[in-house]
């Protein structure tokens, strides 16, 4: 008769737990809608495998990890990163230079009163700009990096002022 050996998770394991049901928590969403999420992912984990992930009595693989990532909306990366345990520390605020400040004054401004647009600050780099989508009301959120869609939209644009539907 052969004893099965428990695995139990390591670290990185126990971080992916906690972030599970921080984020689980946060969302408001219960075990058998993140099930449910994942049967549709087509990845099915039942409640009772998600309380045992959560109880460290059952290992993510990295198919799990993805799926769960996607069914609670966060990047994979999310469930990896560990929270700092203790109070937040508050960022420094730190008033934004003139450039900046031009700016936001800009886009506050009414469009028909705008004029010109101001210098992009030199400081400013443009980022992922991220678009959550849900196609199903009931269905997890879906993620689109806008980024490379605005990009082949500004190069199959040039030389048109407007984009209009009269081609």
């Amino acid at each position: 008769m052969s004893t099965k050996q428990r695995i139990t998770p390591g670290p990185a394991g126990t971080t992916v737990a906690t972030n599970m049901e921080r984020f689980r928590r946060i969302q408001g969403i219960s075990y058998v809608d993140l099930s449910q999420r994942l049967k549709q992912l087509g990845r099915p984990i039942a409640p009772l495998g998600l309380t045992r992930i959560r109880d460290l009595q059952r290992r993510v693989d990295v198919d799990d990890l993805v799926a769960l990532a996607h069914a609670l909306g966060v990047d994979p990366a999310d469930l990896l990163r560990q929270v700092p345990d203790g109070p937040r520390q508050q960022p420094e605020l730190v008033a934004p230079a003139g450039d900046v400040q031009q700016t936001l004054k800009w886009l506050n401004t009414p469009a028909s009163d705008r004029g010109e647009l101001p210098p992009f600050p030199s400081n400013a780099r443009i980022g992922p700009i991220r678009l959550k989508v849900r196609v199903r009301a009931d269905g997890p959120p879906i993620e689109i990096d806008l980024v490379p869609l605005l990009e082949n939209l500004d190069s199959t644009q040039d030389g048109e002022d407007e984009i209009n539907g009269d081609d």
